[in-house]
C-alpha cells in the first residue's frame, strides 16, 4: 500500500494526492502528459509515478515544499488548509501549467441576446468557457470542468436571463433539521428554482424587484466533484449525517447541451474530515479500481475495507469532499 508522510499538517494535501491518484482521469491527465519542468504539475506527476507505478510510500518534501512556495499568497506552511480551497488552487495552478491546445474561437455577433432554443446556444456556451480558459485546453481542464446554466427570471417581468458558469465542484447546502439526507438529495436541492426577496434590477423592465434564480446542468465532467458546506462560519461544523450514494444517476433530459445523454456516476473517493478547521485531520476514502474495494488513506496509516464493508456510507458525519466519475 502506498501512503504519504504527514510533514505538519500536510494531511488536506495527502488526502487530496490520494484522490487524484485514485481516479483514472485525475491521474492520467498528469501521467500522460508532457509537462514542463520546474513546475507543480510536474512534481505531482512524478509523486503519482512513485505512488501508483511504483507502488512505494513517499515522504513528498518535494512537493509540499514546491508548492507552499507556490502558493505562498495563499496558504502558510504549518497551518490547517480547508481541503475545498486547496483543490480550487491546486486546479488552477495545473491549469495553467498544463494547457496544451489553444483553440481559435471568435466571438459571434448572433450570441448577443441568443434563447435557450437557438441551435447557436452550444456554441456560444463553448465560446464563453474558452474564454474563461483563455482558449485553451488539456485534459486536465477536460475531465474536470463543467457548465452550469444560471438562469435568473425577473418575477415583475418575467423577463429571463441567461448565464454560463464553469465549475470545477458543485457545493452543496447542509439543512440542520433534516433526516435521511443523501448526497442525490442535497443534489436535486441545489437544482431547484429558488425565489429570492433581495431586490435586483432587471435589465428589460429596469425595474429593482424580486427574482428567481435556479442552477441547469449544462455540460458534465468526466469527474464530478461535490463539496458538502459544513460550515457557516470557521468554528462552526454542521455534523450532519450525510448517506452517501454509490451511484449517481443523471437521466436523460437533464443534461441541457445534450438532451438524450443518460450517465451514471460511481463513487471514486471521499474527503473525511474530523474535527474542525483549526483543529481537525483529513483523510481519504478511495475505491480501488481493480477489485472494487474500498482503501482508507491517512497519510502513512492504510486500512483496507472487507468488499461487503461499507457502513462509512450510511449517515456520514465526517464526508466533505466526494468525488464521483463516470
Amino acid at each position: 500500500m502506498q501512503g504519504l508522510k504527514n510533514l505538519g499538517s500536510t494531511c488536506a494535501i495527502n488526502s487530496l494526492i490520494q484522490i487524484i491518484c485514485r481516479n483514472k482521469y485525475l491521474r492520467n491527465s498528469l501521467l500522460n502528459e508532457d509537462i514542463p519542468e520546474n513546475t507543480i504539475a510536474i512534481e505531482l506527476k512524478e509523486i503519482l509515478k512513485i505512488l501508483y507505478i511504483d507502488n512505494n510510500s513517499i515522504s513528498p518534501n518535494k512537493f509540499i515544499y514546491a508548492l507552499y512556495n507556490s502558493l505562498n499568497n495563499y496558504i502558510v506552511f504549518g497551518e490547517q488548509i480547508d481541503i475545498t480551497e486547496l483543490w480550487f488552487l491546486l486546479f488552477d495552478k495545473i491549469s495553467t501549467e498544463i494547457n496544451l491546445i489553444t483553440y481559435d474561437n471568435e466571438y459571434n455577433k448572433e450570441y448577443d441576446n441568443i434563447t435557450i432554443d437557438n441551435p447557436l446556444i452550444n456554441s456560444k456556451a463553448k465560446y464563453i468557457i474558452s474564454k474563461f480558459n483563455n482558449f485553451k485546453n488539456s485534459k486536465w481542464l477536460e475531465n474536470s470542468q463543467g457548465i452550469i446554466l444560471n438562469i435568473i427570471e425577473c418575477n415583475k417581468c418575467n423577463n429571463i436571463s441567461y448565464n454560463f458558469e464553469p465549475f470545477i465542484s458543485i457545493q452543496l447546502d447542509l439543512p440542520h433539521n433534516n433526516d435521511n439526507i443523501s448526497l442525490t438529495s442535497l443534489f436535486r436541492n441545489y437544482l431547484k428554482s429558488l425565489k429570492n426577496k433581495d431586490e435586483w434590477k432587471c435589465d428589460k423592465c429596469n425595474k429593482c424587484t424580486e427574482y428567481t434564480k435556479s442552477f441547469k446542468l449544462w455540460e458534465l465532467p468526466k469527474v464530478l466533484v461535490f463539496f458538502i458546506k459544513r460550515y457557516s462560519n470557521i468554528n462552526e461544523k454542521n455534523n450532519r449525517p450525510v448517506n452517501i450514494n454509490e451511484n449517481i444517476n443523471i437521466k436523460k433530459g437533464c443534461i441541457l447541451s445534450d438532451i438524450n445523454l443518460d450517465l451514471t456516476y460511481n463513487l471514486s473517493s471521499i474527503g473525511m474530515h474530523i474535527g474542525n478547521l483549526n483543529n481537525g485531520h483529513y483523510y481519504a476514502i478511495c475505491k480501488n479500481e481493480k477489485d472494487n474495494k474500498f482503501i482508507s488513506y491517512d497519510d502513512l496509516d492504510i486500512k483496507v475495507f472487507n468488499k461487503d464493508n461499507k457502513n462509512f456510507l450510511n449517515n456520514n458525519k465526517d464526508a466533505y469532499m466526494i468525488v464521483y466519475s463516470i
